[in-house]
């Protein structure tokens, strides 16, 4: 009977009771001003000529955003640096928690069992460090205001979480891993474009934005009610591209009674710090490139479109067709100088515009110029020949245009080769960790490139010769560590067999089958985490600048008019040196580590030394110039029986077959596979 009594009282207990108002919900335009509810840091005022506080600009969207209990359940707040977009998100979370603090039994209000957690989760995709460290400021801000320290106290045993009365808390992290089994009726995540673009298409998401996905149908579970969320999930983030996530879900939420989209620009937040005269940019389209509108002139050019000379500027814009007007921002015009120096960069971080790059995977100017360092030598005298079959010169191999010893021969080398024969050149890349960045506790990998060639096919009835390739790749293992050496499956099979044979670790690896290895160069620039030679910047830039991203396919490509960029050798070796680098980049990788690699790879083949994965270089010759070298060599012969092995060498014919007939080695019965 007892027992009986016992199980009753638990049942009892874990009943959903009604909740209980404690006290009046404030109004948010009284709690906004209110240093009780947001603190004083939180009340705008003006310190010795300096701001602070909640901005009116964001009082007033806040005011919309929490007129009335759950007016929306999604927020998007995108636009331009330095506008304080994290500190108005961080509010946003403290008003949401206050409104559930107000009641007793708040689990009640949802349908929830008593003892079931409420969490608010706060997501950076920068890393945890970066999401614990916004936790901390958040933190910081609660324990200033009175209310909280009064009302609604948080455990201050715990600092890895934000712990209140009524198993209501807030955590921080930046996975899914981080919410599985949580009742989350709050979410923000902050810089949500930092892994990389993607749409809405769940086949195109990141880690971070699949994370998103799977908290919305978590919320929806459990606070829906009546067709209605009474939840709320805010997503922050700098403008990048059109084909960024935030943009993505910025134009849904335009669509979206429920949802409130806002672009931050920094003279509407701020606009004491900017003069009130303005002038006109063009922000850019799939048609057209974006522009200062400071002529008539200069406005019929660049749009193609009649204008009226004898009329002002502002009476023109008017006039232009609302596709084209839309499209118009109006500027402060002490910030014009930064608009004609980088437009793509103002519009960004000023404007708070996305630079429009639909049906373009990168046009960053700026981004792509901080990665260049002039510190790094170029160590080829010309990285565009052609390397042809059936040619005994000296100059018709690749190491004769090496001038330069390399960086850091003992770091391992990455290396990815894009094969060509007759129509298509080939592109050779090669990479390094150079080094590392740590930011908030996190050691970030820096990779340096070492060079980017191009090998173009020579007249028909010639090709490019592969063996020489080939031989290049051993006159590297010689002389630096090999980590990696992967090529595209085209042609590809006799070469990664001669690599095997000769103990350097390669494997087959594809840029094209998949838009992963190019976004992940992409963010490695964003993130100032990819270096390369001057030279290297002028010759990939032309091929970068002009290829294609189809999103729905998920594929990188360059654009069928050969005129504009239609190729893309380079920059597929570029893409594949650095993937290898980050899928391989432990400096101590041992032949098992490759060998889960390849595991997991079931498409890819690996091959390692037994000895040493990365290969035995030779001791780098400091005063021997590789033009030294091969002039030295008598004949193509002398030059291959120092730098190729064996086996091959005994491959070789003596008369005019100096080098493998590689096309019947690989298709010994004529097919094309």
């Amino acid at each position: 009977m007892a027992n009986l009594r016992a199980i009753s009282n638990v049942l009892k207990q874990l009943q959903v009771k009604k909740p209980e108002l404690k006290e009046p919900l404030v109004p948010i335009r009284d709690w906004v001003q209110d240093p009780y509810y947001v603190g004083e840091g939180g009340v705008f005022k003006w310190n010795d000529g300096v701001p602070t506080g909640i901005y009116p600009y964001y009082q007033d969207f806040l005011c919309d955003l929490f007129e009335y209990e759950n007016k929306y359940d999604m927020v998007v707040i995108s636009g331009g640096i330095g506008g304080g977009k994290t500190s108005v998100g961080l509010y946003c979370f403290i008003r949401k928690l206050y409104e559930q603090s107000v009641y007793n039994n708040i689990q009640g209000r949802y349908g929830l069992m008593p003892t079931s957690p409420i969490v608010f989760l706060y997501f950076c995709a920068v890393s945890k460090f970066m999401a614990i460290r916004l936790g901390k400021q958040l933190r910081e801000i609660i324990d200033t205001i009175p209310y909280f320290r009064e009302k609604f106290p948080r455990d201050e045993h715990i600092d890895s979480e934000l712990r209140f009365p009524n198993n209501v808390s807030v955590l921080f992290g930046t996975g899914e891993g981080d919410m599985i089994g949580n009742n989350v009726i709050a979410s923000i995540i902050d810089e949500a474009n930092f892994k990389g673009d993607a749409t809405g298409d769940s086949g195109s998401l990141t880690e971070m934005q699949k994370m998103h996905h799977a908290v919305l149908s978590r919320q929806a579970s459990r606070f829906s009610f009546g067709g209605k969320n009474y939840g709320m999930n805010i997503v922050i983030s700098s403008a990048t591209t059109s084909n960024s996530y935030t943009e993505y879900l910025f134009k849904k939420a335009q669509e979206d009674p429920r949802s409130k989209a806002i672009n931050v620009r920094t003279w509407e937040v701020k606009p004491w710090a900017h003069k009130k005269e303005r002038f006109y940019v063009f922000c850019g389209n799939e048609k057209y490139e974006p522009f200062v509108m400071d002529s008539p002139q200069k406005i019929e050019s660049q749009l193609n479109l009649p204008v009226d000379h004898s009329k002002t500027l502002p009476e023109i814009v008017k006039e232009l067709p609302q596709d084209i007007r839309r499209l118009v921002d109006e500027v402060p015009v002490d910030r014009k100088e930064d608009y004609e120096r980088d437009i793509y960069l103002a519009l960004r971080d000023i404007s708070g515009v996305s630079v429009y790059a639909q049906g373009k995977l990168f046009q960053d100017k700026h981004v792509f110029d901080q990665c260049i360092d002039s510190s790094i030598p170029v160590l080829f005298s010309k990285n565009e020949f052609s390397i042809e079959t059936n040619n005994d010169s000296p100059t018709n191999c690749i190491q004769y245009y090496l001038e330069r010893s390399f960086v850091d021969p003992d770091r391992p080398r990455f290396i990815h080769i894009d094969l060509g024969l007759t129509n298509d050149a080939t592109g050779i890349a090669c990479c390094y960790k150079s080094g590392e960045t740590v930011a908030d506790g996190v050691r970030t990998p820096i990779y340096t490139f070492d060079f980017s060639l191009r090998i173009v096919p020579p007249p028909l009835p010639r090709k490019i010769s592969i063996a020489r390739v080939n031989e290049f790749i051993m006159f590297l293992s010689k002389r630096l560590h090999i980590g990696m050496v992967s090529m595209d499956q085209f042609q590809s099979s006799s070469s990664l067999q001669f690599f095997e044979e000769n103990r350097i670790p390669c494997r087959y690896q594809s840029v094209d089958r998949t838009d992963k290895a190019y976004l992940f160069f992409v963010d490695c620039m964003y993130r100032k985490i990819v270096k390369f030679p001057s030279d290297f910047a002028e010759a990939i830039k032309h091929e970068l600048f002009n290829l294609d991203w189809n999103r729905d396919k998920h594929k990188v490509d360059h654009p069928s008019d050969t005129a504009h960029g239609g190729m893309k050798d380079r920059m597929d070796a570029v893409v594949g040196a650095l993937y290898n680098a980050y899928e391989i980049q432990t400096p101590s990788y041992n032949p098992q580590d490759l060998l889960t690699l390849a595991m997991h790879n079931p498409i890819e083949h690996i091959s390692w030394r037994d000895d040493n994965p990365y290969g035995h270089p030779a001791d780098p010759q400091k005063d021997t110039m590789p033009h030294e070298f091969v002039t030295s060599c008598a004949d193509e012969r002398e030059l291959l029986s120092m730098s190729l092995t064996p086996t091959v060498k005994d491959d070789m014919s003596e008369v005019n077959r100096s080098m493998i007939d590689w096309d019947s080695v690989m298709h010994p019965n004529g097919s094309d596979e």
